[in-house]
Protein backbone atom coordinates (compact mmCIF):
# COMPACT_ATOMS: atom_id res chain seq x y z
CA UNK A 1 0.00 0.00 0.00
CA UNK A 2 1.22 3.65 -1.02
CA UNK A 3 1.77 5.81 1.98
CA UNK A 4 -0.69 8.97 1.64
CA UNK A 5 -3.21 7.27 -0.92
CA UNK A 6 -6.14 6.85 0.86
CA UNK A 7 -7.94 4.40 -1.80
CA UNK A 8 -5.46 2.36 -2.03
CA UNK A 9 -6.41 -1.09 -1.02
CA UNK A 10 -3.86 -3.91 -0.62
CA UNK A 11 -4.10 -7.10 -1.94
CA UNK A 12 -3.12 -10.47 -0.26
CA UNK A 13 -2.36 -13.43 -1.28
CA UNK A 14 -5.39 -15.05 0.60
CA UNK A 15 -7.65 -12.53 -1.09
CA UNK A 16 -6.40 -13.11 -4.69
CA UNK A 17 -7.35 -16.61 -4.08
CA UNK A 18 -11.27 -16.10 -2.99
CA UNK A 19 -11.36 -13.82 -6.26
CA UNK A 20 -9.95 -16.65 -8.63
CA UNK A 21 -12.60 -19.30 -6.85
CA UNK A 22 -15.62 -17.02 -7.09
CA UNK A 23 -14.34 -16.68 -10.94
CA UNK A 24 -14.46 -20.52 -11.33
CA UNK A 25 -17.40 -20.95 -9.53
CA UNK A 26 -19.21 -18.15 -11.72
CA UNK A 27 -17.31 -19.85 -15.26
CA UNK A 28 -19.19 -23.33 -13.61
CA UNK A 29 -22.36 -22.03 -12.98
CA UNK A 30 -22.37 -20.68 -16.29
CA UNK A 31 -22.04 -24.20 -18.20
CA UNK A 32 -24.89 -25.53 -18.01
CA UNK A 33 -26.54 -22.83 -19.34
CA UNK A 34 -24.44 -22.96 -22.05
CA UNK A 35 -24.95 -26.15 -23.08
CA UNK A 36 -29.11 -25.59 -22.57
CA UNK A 37 -28.61 -23.11 -25.23
CA UNK A 38 -26.57 -25.30 -27.49
CA UNK A 39 -29.35 -28.41 -26.83
CA UNK A 40 -31.90 -25.89 -27.46
CA UNK A 41 -30.81 -24.89 -30.64
CA UNK A 42 -29.95 -28.68 -31.81
CA UNK A 43 -33.83 -29.34 -30.66
CA UNK A 44 -34.74 -26.24 -32.94
CA UNK A 45 -32.68 -27.50 -36.19
CA UNK A 46 -34.32 -30.82 -35.67
CA UNK A 47 -37.90 -29.45 -35.66
CA UNK A 48 -37.23 -27.25 -38.44
CA UNK A 49 -35.46 -30.24 -40.94
CA UNK A 50 -38.35 -32.48 -39.75
CA UNK A 51 -41.16 -29.40 -40.96
CA UNK A 52 -39.35 -28.72 -44.11
CA UNK A 53 -38.90 -32.67 -45.10
CA UNK A 54 -42.80 -32.63 -44.47
CA UNK A 55 -43.67 -29.69 -46.49
CA UNK A 56 -41.60 -31.12 -49.44
CA UNK A 57 -43.20 -34.38 -49.27
CA UNK A 58 -46.78 -33.24 -49.44
CA UNK A 59 -45.27 -30.77 -52.33
CA UNK A 60 -44.02 -34.41 -53.96
CA UNK A 61 -47.05 -35.64 -53.52
CA UNK A 62 -49.28 -32.81 -55.15
CA UNK A 63 -46.94 -32.71 -57.89
CA UNK A 64 -47.11 -36.27 -58.89
CA UNK A 65 -43.37 -36.98 -57.69
CA UNK A 66 -44.37 -40.63 -56.38
CA UNK A 67 -42.48 -42.85 -58.71
CA UNK A 68 -39.74 -44.80 -57.78
CA UNK A 69 -36.28 -45.76 -59.07
CA UNK A 70 -36.43 -48.15 -61.87
CA UNK A 71 -33.99 -50.85 -62.32
CA UNK A 72 -32.15 -49.54 -65.75
CA UNK A 73 -32.93 -52.03 -68.49
CA UNK A 74 -31.57 -53.32 -72.25
CA UNK A 75 -33.50 -55.62 -74.37
CA UNK A 76 -31.50 -58.18 -76.32
CA UNK A 77 -31.44 -55.83 -79.44
CA UNK A 78 -30.35 -52.64 -76.83
CA UNK A 79 -31.68 -50.19 -74.60
CA UNK A 80 -34.28 -48.12 -76.09
CA UNK A 81 -35.28 -44.55 -76.14
CA UNK A 82 -38.59 -43.85 -74.23
CA UNK A 83 -41.34 -46.42 -73.05
CA UNK A 84 -44.11 -46.98 -76.04
CA UNK A 85 -46.43 -44.21 -74.42
CA UNK A 86 -50.19 -43.41 -73.19
CA UNK A 87 -52.59 -42.33 -75.94
CA UNK A 88 -51.64 -45.49 -78.17
CA UNK A 89 -53.64 -48.54 -78.29
CA UNK A 90 -51.52 -51.23 -76.47
CA UNK A 91 -49.94 -53.83 -78.50
CA UNK A 92 -51.55 -57.10 -78.08
CA UNK A 93 -48.91 -60.00 -76.98
CA UNK A 94 -49.47 -63.86 -76.71
CA UNK A 95 -47.74 -65.30 -73.23
CA UNK A 96 -48.03 -68.33 -71.19
CA UNK A 97 -49.88 -68.19 -68.03
CA UNK A 98 -47.68 -69.14 -65.03
CA UNK A 99 -49.91 -69.26 -62.00
CA UNK A 100 -53.79 -69.76 -62.63
CA UNK A 101 -55.43 -66.71 -60.16
CA UNK A 102 -57.70 -64.38 -60.78
CA UNK A 103 -59.38 -64.39 -64.26
CA UNK A 104 -56.13 -66.65 -65.35
CA UNK A 105 -58.27 -69.77 -63.01
CA UNK A 106 -58.13 -72.99 -65.32
CA UNK A 107 -55.56 -71.49 -67.70
CA UNK A 108 -52.29 -72.52 -66.17
CA UNK A 109 -49.66 -73.11 -68.81
CA UNK A 110 -51.76 -72.14 -71.53
CA UNK A 111 -51.65 -69.46 -73.72
CA UNK A 112 -52.63 -65.92 -73.08
CA UNK A 113 -53.22 -63.31 -75.43
CA UNK A 114 -54.13 -59.04 -73.80
CA UNK A 115 -56.81 -59.18 -76.52
CA UNK A 116 -58.73 -62.02 -74.30
CA UNK A 117 -59.50 -58.84 -71.51
CA UNK A 118 -61.00 -56.74 -74.32
CA UNK A 119 -63.70 -54.69 -72.52
CA UNK A 120 -62.08 -54.75 -69.05
CA UNK A 121 -59.37 -52.50 -67.79
CA UNK A 122 -56.28 -53.95 -67.79
CA UNK A 123 -53.08 -53.05 -65.43
CA UNK A 124 -50.09 -54.87 -66.50
CA UNK A 125 -46.78 -55.02 -64.29
CA UNK A 126 -43.79 -55.49 -66.25
CA UNK A 127 -41.33 -57.40 -63.97
CA UNK A 128 -38.25 -59.49 -63.20
CA UNK A 129 -37.64 -61.54 -59.73
CA UNK A 130 -33.78 -60.32 -59.29
CA UNK A 131 -34.95 -56.63 -60.26
CA UNK A 132 -34.89 -54.65 -56.55
CA UNK A 133 -37.28 -51.92 -56.94
CA UNK A 134 -39.76 -54.79 -58.76
CA UNK A 135 -39.19 -56.59 -55.08
CA UNK A 136 -39.74 -53.61 -53.19
CA UNK A 137 -43.17 -52.74 -54.25
CA UNK A 138 -44.47 -56.61 -55.30
CA UNK A 139 -46.15 -56.39 -51.71
CA UNK A 140 -47.84 -52.82 -52.36
CA UNK A 141 -49.08 -54.44 -55.74
CA UNK A 142 -50.79 -57.76 -54.00
CA UNK A 143 -52.19 -55.69 -51.49
CA UNK A 144 -54.07 -53.22 -53.66
CA UNK A 145 -54.96 -55.79 -56.52
CA UNK A 146 -56.56 -57.53 -53.35
CA UNK A 147 -58.37 -54.15 -52.64
CA UNK A 148 -59.41 -54.09 -55.77
CA UNK A 149 -60.41 -57.51 -56.53
CA UNK A 150 -62.20 -57.76 -53.16
CA UNK A 151 -64.55 -54.38 -54.07
CA UNK A 152 -65.13 -55.61 -57.99
CA UNK A 153 -66.66 -58.41 -56.06
CA UNK A 154 -68.42 -56.43 -53.61
CA UNK A 155 -70.14 -54.49 -56.87
CA UNK A 156 -70.97 -57.54 -58.90
CA UNK A 157 -68.42 -56.37 -61.22
CA UNK A 158 -68.24 -59.44 -64.36
CA UNK A 159 -65.97 -56.56 -66.20
CA UNK A 160 -63.52 -55.40 -63.04
CA UNK A 161 -60.09 -54.79 -63.21
CA UNK A 162 -57.39 -57.36 -64.59
CA UNK A 163 -53.79 -57.23 -63.36
CA UNK A 164 -51.22 -59.10 -65.71
CA UNK A 165 -47.80 -59.29 -64.21
CA UNK A 166 -45.25 -60.08 -67.08
CA UNK A 167 -42.16 -61.99 -65.50
CA UNK A 168 -39.21 -60.89 -68.17
CA UNK A 169 -35.93 -63.33 -69.43
CA UNK A 170 -36.65 -65.79 -66.53
CA UNK A 171 -37.39 -69.72 -66.17
CA UNK A 172 -40.75 -69.96 -64.84
CA UNK A 173 -38.99 -72.58 -62.42
CA UNK A 174 -37.16 -69.73 -60.81
CA UNK A 175 -40.43 -67.11 -60.77
CA UNK A 176 -42.54 -69.70 -59.53
CA UNK A 177 -39.93 -70.32 -56.41
CA UNK A 178 -40.22 -66.43 -55.83
CA UNK A 179 -43.23 -66.64 -55.81
CA UNK A 180 -43.62 -69.43 -53.63
CA UNK A 181 -41.47 -68.13 -51.12
CA UNK A 182 -43.31 -64.48 -50.68
CA UNK A 183 -46.60 -66.26 -50.78
CA UNK A 184 -47.79 -64.22 -53.18
CA UNK A 185 -51.19 -65.23 -55.42
CA UNK A 186 -50.73 -63.25 -58.37
CA UNK A 187 -51.98 -63.20 -61.68
CA UNK A 188 -48.46 -63.68 -63.30
CA UNK A 189 -47.67 -64.60 -67.37
CA UNK A 190 -43.88 -65.52 -68.07
CA UNK A 191 -42.17 -63.95 -71.57
CA UNK A 192 -38.46 -65.55 -70.90
CA UNK A 193 -37.29 -64.33 -74.59
CA UNK A 194 -37.97 -60.63 -73.93
CA UNK A 195 -40.76 -60.72 -76.33
CA UNK A 196 -42.47 -57.84 -74.50
CA UNK A 197 -39.87 -56.14 -74.13
CA UNK A 198 -39.44 -55.14 -77.78
CA UNK A 199 -43.12 -54.65 -78.62
CA UNK A 200 -43.82 -51.93 -75.30
CA UNK A 201 -39.43 -50.27 -75.55
CA UNK A 202 -39.23 -50.95 -72.13
CA UNK A 203 -36.28 -48.78 -70.44
CA UNK A 204 -36.45 -49.89 -66.72
CA UNK A 205 -37.63 -52.09 -64.36
CA UNK A 206 -40.39 -52.65 -63.07
CA UNK A 207 -42.76 -50.96 -65.73
CA UNK A 208 -46.41 -50.21 -65.23
CA UNK A 209 -48.81 -49.83 -68.00
CA UNK A 210 -52.50 -48.36 -67.03
CA UNK A 211 -54.88 -50.06 -70.08
CA UNK A 212 -58.42 -48.68 -70.76
CA UNK A 213 -61.35 -50.45 -71.33
CA UNK A 214 -61.51 -49.65 -75.03
CA UNK A 215 -57.36 -50.74 -75.18
CA UNK A 216 -55.72 -47.62 -74.90
CA UNK A 217 -52.86 -47.19 -72.59
CA UNK A 218 -54.57 -44.26 -70.00
CA UNK A 219 -50.89 -44.32 -68.51
CA UNK A 220 -48.01 -45.42 -67.57
CA UNK A 221 -44.78 -45.59 -65.24
CA UNK A 222 -41.67 -46.74 -65.28
CA UNK A 223 -40.22 -47.70 -61.61
CA UNK A 224 -41.71 -48.32 -58.58
CA UNK A 225 -45.19 -46.84 -57.11
CA UNK A 226 -46.54 -46.67 -53.98
CA UNK A 227 -49.87 -47.41 -53.06
CA UNK A 228 -51.84 -44.43 -53.80
CA UNK A 229 -49.66 -43.88 -56.50
CA UNK A 230 -50.89 -47.40 -58.05
CA UNK A 231 -54.83 -46.50 -57.19
CA UNK A 232 -54.70 -42.93 -58.26
CA UNK A 233 -53.67 -44.26 -62.17
CA UNK A 234 -56.17 -47.66 -61.30
CA UNK A 235 -58.84 -44.49 -61.12
CA UNK A 236 -58.38 -43.72 -64.74
CA UNK A 237 -59.30 -46.97 -66.12
CA UNK A 238 -61.51 -48.44 -63.41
Amino acid sequence: MVAGTPDAVETTPAAGAAETATANATLRGRRPIVWLGIAATIVVMAGFVAYAAFIASQFSAENGDDVGRAQPFAGPTGAQASAYGAGRRAPDFTLTALTGVGNLEGRQGQAVRLSDFSGRPVWINIFASWCAPCRAEMPDVNSVYQEVQARDAQAGAADGLELLLVSIGEEPAVVQRYLDSAKYRLPVLVDPSFAITEQYRITGLPTHYFVGRDGVIRDLAVGGLKPNAMRARLAKIT
